[in-house]
């Protein structure tokens, strides 16, 4: 009957260390991905940052070239036609 007993602990030591082992890598890996998640999400937020600031440039020259577009149209408020005749 010992024999049974000791085997029943070594086993109940076994799965207590075993408990210990995936505990310890729970808390690995939750750190590792929250370390993987804050840089994914720093490299995106930098990454719209710099798509915002093209986004912005693309404006203001869009703005740039309309507003040379209106002062082009008030150089010539009426468009004229020329009207050509045959003469001798």
């Amino acid at each position: 009957m010992k024999t049974n007993g000791i085997e029943r602990e070594d086993i109940i030591l076994m799965l207590a260390d075993i408990n210990q082992q995936l505990n310890k890598l729970e808390v690995e890996l939750h750190s590792s991905t929250e370390e993987f998640c804050n840089s994914w999400y720093k490299s995106h937020e930098e990454r719209l940052n710099q798509c915002d600031k093209k986004l912005s440039a693309l404006e203001e020259s869009i703005d740039k070239l309309d507003a040379g577009k209106r002062e082009m149209k008030m150089t010539y408020p009426s468009k004229k036609v020329v009207k050509l005749e045959l003469g001798y």
